[in-house]
């Protein structure tokens, strides 16, 4: 009888190993709402303004606006860590192809050489703390698409020196759009520059991406634009007859 309660005690240890492991497992699969072979296309630029007309901006040429799009591709989930590649196409038509890895629980353990689009854990709510930002949910919205709505996590900050807001999937936990304005002042000038970034996906393999409804208004404005230039030009020719028919 005792040997026979050592095997039972020995198989109920294992049994609880793989229980607990299947768990995490699981765990793991809830968090990380992408699989290898998703990918991702992005548009991403910037600009610098100052609050001294006549200064002069020194932009390093990484972060000038030579970029076409961005495509992010994920080749791997290990554990939390999520492995993509990035690839650069720049309006010269070169490209620039780089792997990477984000954390979905903790990016300290992660060089931090290279800052990317985050990717938050799947499957957030309202209030929950995004681990790699660290931002909290400040409210889930629901943005429809061309193939369906799709329910969004909004994330807000307003710091002394930086503000901005982003939302990411809620399923996926990648990055839709994000606008950050991070200040920078000369403590002996106090003159000080406003660095905007901005991010947009453009194109996804999971779903189809709304049209950008900027374009209503760009199209409205350049309308209304030509309409303006085809009054004037006219009020001008009439001008000019009237004027030569009471000489």
């Amino acid at each position: 009888m005792h040997n026979i309660s050592k095997i039972q005690f020995v198989m109920l240890f294992f049994s609880i190993n793989i229980l607990i492991n299947t768990k995490q497992n699981l765990a793991i699969d809830q968090i990380a709402g992408v699989s290898p072979g998703d990918f991702f296309y992005y548009e991403m630029y910037g600009y610098f303004i100052s609050d001294d007309p006549n200064m002069t901006i020194n932009i390093p040429s990484f972060e000038a606006n030579n970029t076409d799009w961005v495509k992010i591709e994920v080749t791997n989930i290990s554990s939390t860590i999520i492995h993509h590649t990035y690839t650069l196409n720049f309006y010269d038509g070169t490209q620039e192809i780089f792997e990477v890895q984000s954390s979905i629980i903790n990016s300290s353990g992660l060089k931090q050489d290279f800052k990317g689009v985050p990717i938050c854990p799947a499957n957030l709510e309202k209030g929950d703390m995004i681990p790699s930002l660290p931002l909290k949910i400040k409210t889930t919205l629901k943005w429809t698409y061309p193939s369906g709505d799709r329910e969004v996590n909004y994330v807000q900050w307003n710091e002394s020196d930086d503000i901005g807001t982003c939302y990411f999937d809620k399923k996926t936990g990648m990055l839709l759009d994000l606008n950050r304005t991070h200040f920078y002042a000369n403590p002996i000038t106090n003159q000080t520059i406003k660095k905007t970034d901005i991010i947009k996906m453009i194109q996804s393999s999971l779903w189809t991406i709304q049209p950008s409804n900027l374009s209503v208004p760009l199209l409205v404005i350049l309308v209304s634009s030509s309409l303006m230039v085809i009054y004037l030009i006219r009020r001008k020719y009439t001008i000019q007859s009237k004027n030569k028919n009471i000489i």
